[in-house]
C-alpha cells in the first residue's frame, strides 16, 4: 500500500511476482521543464542548494542558499522543491517543509529585491518563468521580469537569492534542478528491475510519489516506539505518515511512498516494510524491528500491499 497522509481514504494496492528480469533504469527531466520535486542548486556547485531559511512556514522567510543537506536528513526538506505548472503556462515552486511558495517580495522590479517565502495568495509574485538554458535553468519572475540571482556570486550559508535584471551570462542565475519524485510508471519499473511483476491498482489522487530515504526511515524509527505493536510493519507505516503529517507541509502535492510487506510459503509471517532504493533504481525492504534497511529479506514469495 501506499500512504497518502493527505487523504486517509487513498490507497494503492500492490502485488508483485518473482521473476528474473533485468531493465535498465534512470529519470530524465523532460523539456520544458517537467512537473515535480527538486532540488535546486547554483550553477556548476552541487554543494550549494536553494533553501527555505530554517524551513519555517512564517510569511517573509528568506529564500537562500546553504550548504546541501545531506539526503535523507530532516533539514534536506528545506531544500526540496514542488515545481508545478499552472493554467498559464508559468511555474510556482513551493518548499516541501515549509509549504510557502517562492515570492518575489512586493513583486517589485528593483535589482536586489529579496526573494522570500510566503503562503498562497494566487498573484504574480508567486508564479515563474523556468527558462532552459544549457543543461541549466534561468528563474523569471512574472510580475518584476527579474530573475532568481545569487547575490554577489557569493558561496556562503545564509546568502540572500534575490531578484536581478538580467545580466546575461552571469552564473550567479544559472540553477541546476534535480529530480527527487518518481511517477507510479517508474516504481513499476523499478520493480521490474528487482524481479518483480508489479500490478498497481492505484486510486491516489496524485501521480507523484515522495521516496523517503533509507536514513531518514530509520531516524524515524529511532523516533518511535513499536515494541507493543502486534503488527509492526502498519505500525511503522503509520509512524511515517504521522512523522510527514508534522514535517511535510506541501503534502497535498504528492503521496508517500512506504509500503507494506508479508511474506508467504517460505516467509510465511514474516513482515516488512518496503519502497525504493535512494537511487529509485529497485525495491528494498525496510525491517520495523530492527530498522535497518536490506536490499531482499529472503523467502520466495511476497505479498505487496
Amino acid at each position: 500500500m501506499v500512504r497518502t497522509f493527505h487523504n486517509t481514504g487513498a490507497m494503492a494496492i500492490y502485488k508483485l511476482r518473482t521473476h528474473p528480469v533485468k531493465r535498465n533504469f534512470c529519470l530524465v527531466a523532460a523539456m520544458p521543464l517537467a512537473q515535480g520535486i527538486y532540488s535546486i542548486t547554483i550553477y556548476d556547485s552541487v554543494s550549494w542548494a536553494m533553501e527555505i531559511a530554517g524551513g519555517s512556514p512564517s510569511d517573509h522567510t528568506q529564500v537562500q542558499i546553504w550548504q546541501k543537506a545531506s539526503f535523507g536528513t530532516k533539514d534536506s526538506l528545506n531544500q526540496l522543491w514542488m515545481v508545478k505548472t499552472t493554467t498559464n503556462g508559468n511555474y510556482t515552486l513551493r518548499n516541501l517543509r515549509s509549504g510557502s511558495y517562492m515570492d518575489m517580495a512586493e513583486g517589485s522590479a528593483a535589482n536586489g529585491t529579496h526573494i522570500i517565502g510566503f503562503q498562497s495568495n494566487g498573484s504574480n509574485n508567486q508564479q515563474w518563468k523556468i527558462i532552459e538554458a544549457g543543461e541549466y535553468y534561468k528563474i523569471r519572475n512574472v510580475q518584476s521580469q527579474t530573475y532568481a540571482n545569487l547575490a554577489g556570486n557569493y558561496h556562503a550559508n545564509g546568502n540572500h537569492i534575490i531578484g536581478y535584471k538580467d545580466t546575461g551570462g552571469e552564473n550567479n542565475e544559472l540553477w541546476k534542478f534535480e529530480r527527487r519524485d518518481v511517477s507510479a510508471a517508474e516504481i513499476q519499473l523499478s520493480a521490474t528491475k528487482s524481479g518483480y511483476d508489479l500490478d498497481i491498482n492505484l486510486t491516489s489522487r496524485n501521480p507523484m510519489f515522495y521516496v523517503p530515504p533509507a536514513a531518514l526511515l530509520s531516524e524515524i524509527w529511532h523516533q518511535v516506539s513499536l515494541n507493543s505493536s502486534s503488527d509492526k510493519g502498519l505500525a511503522f507505516q503509520q509512524a511515517v505518515s504521522t512523522w510527514a503529517e508534522g514535517n511535510i507541509r506541501a503534502a497535498q502535492d504528492f503521496s508517500l511512498l512506504v509500503g507494506y510487506a508479508r511474506g508467504t510459503e517460505q516467509a510465511e509471517n514474516a513482515e516488512f516494510n518496503w519502497t525504493l532504493s535512494d537511487n529509485y533504481s529497485s525495491v528494498v525492504f525496510f525491517s520495523p524491528t530492527t530498522g535497518s534497511t536490506i536490499a531482499y529479506p529472503g523467502g520466495h514469495s511476497w505479498g505487496f500491499f
